[in-house]
């Protein structure tokens, strides 16, 4: 009896989630697209969420090459509601993976084809390799609840030790059934953290990942900080979201040290004293909830 080797049409669900961008010109969709088109095949199952549906309610939801569900949350919940939704739907419809997305991603031409090429190998891990302006992000060196770059050097193509890695959400291929294993996405965590959140529940089911040749282009928003004002709205969901990665009383006060050294460095760097009251706050009310 022949066994049926998966297929990303078959096997794969994907998620895109939108925030105040309108679904055509999302760079994730028009390059996953382009690179979709070098398979002969049927439309691919996609999860379009949408965090300010504002833009896009009137719009057509039909993109060629894509089935699109498209989830319109007017609570922003955030990415990690995000991808537990679309993980339900994958189950659903009986996929086996699900890829995760952010809609700034530059997905390669060559990412759907070595990815079909892969799935039949039944990895719980795949990812691509990140790049933001030539610099790897993802993945990378995570210890002590901090991450650091890896050099290209270390990101090298095929089965890696999950062993003081991390990786960023975007791009990553996962199995849902592993996915389920860890009961998904913390959605106390909507944003920031929580990728290294969930790959750090991973590592108890899971010690290798995939690393695969495709590259990725992914821009963070994190690393613009000409804006004072939106800086200092990324650095509360980044405090808000690193107080809650840990659930050992070890871990809490690690990331309450991370968190204030931080705010340290951003002070001194913008010469204000408004980014260590964001931290002093966000720490306050982390510890009443959870007294």
């Amino acid at each position: 009896m022949r066994i049926r080797e998966m297929n990303i049409f078959d096997d794969l669900i994907a998620v895109v989630v939108l925030y105040k961008m309108p679904l055509a010109e999302a760079k994730a969709i028009k390059s996953f697209r382009k690179s979709l088109s070098n398979l002969a095949g049927r439309n691919l199952e996609l999860v379009v969420y949408d965090n300010y549906p504002q833009i896009n309610e009137e719009s057509s939801k039909s993109i060629l090459g894509f089935n699109i569900t498209y989830i319109a949350d007017w609570k922003n919940s955030g990415v990690s509601k995000a991808y537990n939704e679309a993980a339900k739907i994958g189950i659903e419809k009986g996929k086996k993976y699900i890829l995760l997305l952010d809609q700034d991603t530059e997905i390669s031409d060559d990412f759907s084809s070595e990815l079909d090429s892969l799935l039949c190998h039944s990895y719980s891990l795949i990812v691509p390799l990140l790049i933001d302006k030539d610099c790897p992000i993802s993945p990378c060196y995570f210890r002590w609840g901090r991450g650091r770059y890896l050099p290209i050097s270390e990101c090298q193509p095929g089965l890696n030790s999950i062993c003081h890695r991390n990786f960023l959400n975007s791009g990553s291929v996962i199995s849902l059934l592993l996915f389920n294993r860890v009961d998904g996405f913390d959605e106390n965590i909507p944003l920031y953290f929580s990728d290294f959140n969930f790959f750090e529940r991973i590592k108890k089911y899971c010690d290798k990942y995939y690393q695969m040749k495709a590259v990725f282009q992914h821009e963070m928003a994190s690393n613009d900080e000409t804006d004072l004002d939106k800086f200092s709205f990324r650095f509360k969901c980044y405090c808000d979201g690193a107080l809650r990665c840990y659930n050992t009383l070890g871990g809490k006060l690690l990331m309450i040290f991370n968190v204030l050294a931080r705010a340290l460095k951003v002070s001194i760097k913008h010469k204000t004293m408004r980014f260590l009251s964001i931290s002093v706050q966000s720490i306050k009310s982390y510890c009443y909830v959870v007294r």
